[in-house]
């Protein structure tokens, strides 16, 4: 488990479970022991906006946290993902409406393996992608034609809202207030 503290830290919580008989009783007890790990970010004052552990099939897991404006991965170096320890990666405001802003608080994440994707979306109506995340993770996409960018993904949701509400205009923010894959291939769901 991780949790994020008041104090901005980011902390590795292990849990364990045991049984304990007690006597004259038919039920054992469970007991639950909680063990916090090192500090994996540290304390910086900045309130963690998101907290997400993403598994990458046949390889491990990454953790994923957002704090206004940024995104970090922790990896711990016992697992079978191309890089270990921590990166940190600046989100930039694209410019979907005037409401646009880097700093709104992430409304999803999700992984594509196939493509090794990670897409974060934000609370301003714009999508965010780490190429390459399992094993040198970057927001600049490789030189591959086929993957779809940041900002196009972004302008063709902001397409699709303003087609759904009648045309609006740039004076209007669409709000995406949840975001998930529908199928783990790229085809995805959201409510604005």
């Amino acid at each position: 488990m991780a949790c994020a503290a008041a104090d901005g830290a980011v902390r590795i919580v292990k849990l364990s479970q045991s049984y304990n008989d007690v006597q004259n009783s038919d039920h054992p007890e469970l007991v639950l022991t909680a063990t916090i790990g090192d500090d994996i970010a540290s304390s910086d004052k900045a309130a963690t906006s998101a907290l997400s552990w993403v598994e990458v099939p046949q390889k491990g897991r990454i953790l994923v946290h957002c704090k206004p404006g940024r995104v970090f991965l922790w990896c711990e170096t016992s697992s079978d993902i191309g890089w270990s320890g921590s990166r940190s990666f600046t989100l930039e405001t694209q410019k979907l409406s005037v409401g646009s802003s880097s700093l709104h608080p992430p409304s999803g994440i999700q992984y594509i393996p196939r493509k090794d994707l990670l897409v974060l979306t934000l609370f301003d109506g714009s999508f965010h992608i780490i190429y390459n995340f399992s094993s040198e993770p970057s927001l600049t996409p490789p030189s591959s034609d086929d993957l779809v960018t940041s900002e196009s993904l972004s302008r063709a949701v902001r397409a699709v809202f303003s087609q759904a509400e009648d045309d609006v205009d740039f004076d209007v923010m669409n709000r995406i207030t949840g975001f998930t894959s529908y199928d783990g291939f790229g085809t995805f769901i959201w409510v604005q």
